[in-house]
């Protein structure tokens, strides 16, 4: 598509490279590595006894590019049993199935509610978008439910780690 919008006269802000490497997580965790949770991703369906020899329960399952829905019982995987479910479900997922398996760390956040049993609890987080060294836009990642926001410290410090994050990526 990239080369059908070029003949066209388009022209996409990324490259196919760029995106893969701002999208995926191949592409930016090398460059993160420090500033993120240890992850390890799987070309192939990994054994549970693969993860619990690198990691210890609980950890957090999800494809290269984003979750299925923010299901939780697919990706807060607290014990073997639970990951050998969700290995199964991950492997139909019309969303996960395309993507290879990313196991990482499961750091908890600051908890913003946890009202759905079926979905990831809303956690403090935020997303920030940058555009050639400047942030054009940020805000809370939970859009729906409880609203949260940050202080200006709090705000100051994120941007400090989404700035290294961007120049590195």
């Amino acid at each position: 598509q990239y080369v059908e919008f070029q003949q066209e006269g388009v022209r996409l802000i990324h490259t196919t490279e760029e995106h893969l490497r701002a999208s995926q997580l191949p592409g930016w965790y090398p460059l993160t590595e420090q500033l993120t949770p240890r992850s390890r991703r799987y070309e192939k369906i990994p054994t549970i006894e693969q993860i619990e020899s690198e990691f210890a329960w609980p950890v957090f399952i999800k494809g290269v590019r984003q979750t299925s829905r923010h299901n939780r019982k697919v990706s807060i995987i607290e014990s073997a049993a639970d990951c050998r479910l969700a290995l199964e479900y991950y492997q139909a997922d019309s969303i996960l199935g395309w993507q290879s398996l990313v196991v990482r760390d499961y750091i908890p956040l600051r908890l913003i509610e946890d009202s759905h049993a079926e979905r990831i609890p809303s956690s403090f987080e935020f997303r920030t978008f940058w555009w050639k060294d400047k942030c054009v836009g940020a805000g809370r990642y939970w859009w729906e439910g409880q609203p949260y926001g940050w202080t200006e410290s709090e705000k100051s410090d994120a941007f400090k780690i989404a700035a290294e994050a961007a120049q590195r990526v």
